[in-house]
């Protein structure tokens, strides 16, 4: 039963590869990808949501294969001031669902890719859907202010939308928000990481932040929680005693324009000597 089984994945599995084998190039000109916002101007650490839109302008049905789960599609970003300028980061769209049999292997698993089915799209009709990059993206150390290009590449039908641009600052508002990505936060340590370097600027002592890391999961003992209670308590007092001041203003702009502490940002040599 168990052969028989594996069989009929494995022309399952084959079966996908051939019906979602990428293209070379698309099939016409006229079917577009484009990118839209709601605003330019974010504050770091709010959701980033971006509408990917597909539009059909040929004069015959388009056939996709939901862009919104395809493996083969992706978002990409990057920060302008990057060191790398080749470099972006992203994430694709990808689905997929692990099938193992032992209990007690659990290495003998494995994964296949899924698709949310098909869409046709018919001549001058559109079909859209949202990402949020904060979301997608898991791993958020590479998020800094600045100004960003942002892209979506569809690999099955080989279309790159257009480049749209937006900016992301440290704001006001940005603490709130940090600091509850900051105490959500249950797997990824470089998140944690992220936030505590940038409140550093506006508060040193929020570097003894503790926390226990461990099998891929971020966890508090009693006297830690404890302790980053009263550390947070301290942070927020200072925070709203400089909320509106020359001294406030500073700090805002250090963290907006001072990157000599991140090695991928261009200005990471600027203070080495």
């Amino acid at each position: 039963m168990k052969t028989k089984l594996i069989s009929i994945l494995f022309l399952f599995i084959v079966g996908l590869n051939v019906n979602y084998a990428q293209k070379k190039q698309p099939d016409s000109p006229d079917y577009r990808i484009t990118l839209k916002t709601d605003k330019y101007e974010y504050s770091l650490g709010e959701p980033i949501y971006v509408t990917v839109e597909y539009y059909n302008g040929a004069d015959a049905a388009w056939k996709l294969y939901r862009p919104d789960s395809s493996f083969y599609n992706s978002i990409h970003y990057r920060n302008i001031l990057w060191w790398v300028e080749s470099e972006w980061s992203g994430y694709a769209f990808n689905k997929s669902m692990f099938i193992n049999e032992d209990p007690d292997c659990p290495e003998c698993g494995f994964a296949i890719a899924l698709t949310g089915g098909t869409i046709q799209l018919q001549p001058k009709e559109k079909y859209s859907f949202i990402t949020e990059i904060m979301e997608g993206q898991k791993d958020h150390i590479w998020i800094l202010p600045g100004k960003y290009l942002i892209e979506y590449y569809d690999g099955y039908e080989a279309i790159q939308s257009d480049t749209i641009e937006i900016s992301i600052k440290f704001t006001e508002q940005s603490v709130d928000l940090l600091l509850k990505r900051l105490l959500d936060e249950k797997q990824n340590r470089s998140n944690i990481e992220w936030v505590i370097k940038l409140f550093a600027d506006i508060y040193p002592d929020i570097k003894k932040y503790q926390y226990t890391y461990k099998n891929y999961t971020i966890t508090y003992e009693d006297s830690q929680i404890e302790f980053n209670r009263k550390l947070i308590e301290e942070f927020l007092s200072y925070w709203r005693k400089i909320k509106g001041t020359e001294i406030m203003e500073e700090k805002l702009q250090k963290i907006n324009t001072d990157f000599s502490k991140y090695y991928f940002m261009k200005g990471y040599f600027k203070h080495i000597k």
